[in-house]
């Protein structure tokens, strides 16, 4: 009977064991996954932060002024616009 007990015992163990390694391995997965996942968050920080900067750049006069001379050839009165050959 004893024998019987140790072997019930021993299987057991071994579950448990397979169990906690199996979960171990989950846990590092989740680390990594995180650890990625956080990555990701600080550079769509970064991309926000530059975003927000480049919003309050299109919002001044002097970014409408170039945009109106550079893309659709305005210029104020009495002003000439030279343009190159070839462009």
């Amino acid at each position: 009977m004893g024998i019987g007990i140790l072997i019930i015992f021993l299987a057991v163990a071994m579950r448990l064991g397979s169990k906690i390694r199996d979960l171990r391995l989950q846990e590092q997965e989740a680390i990594q996954k995180e650890e990625q996942l956080q990555k990701q968050i600080d550079a769509e920080e970064e991309r926000t932060k530059q975003l927000q900067e480049e919003k309050k750049r299109v919002n001044t006069d002097e970014f409408i002024e170039e945009m109106a001379r550079d893309r659709l050839g305005l210029i104020y009165p009495g002003e000439m616009l030279f343009k190159e050959e070839g462009k």
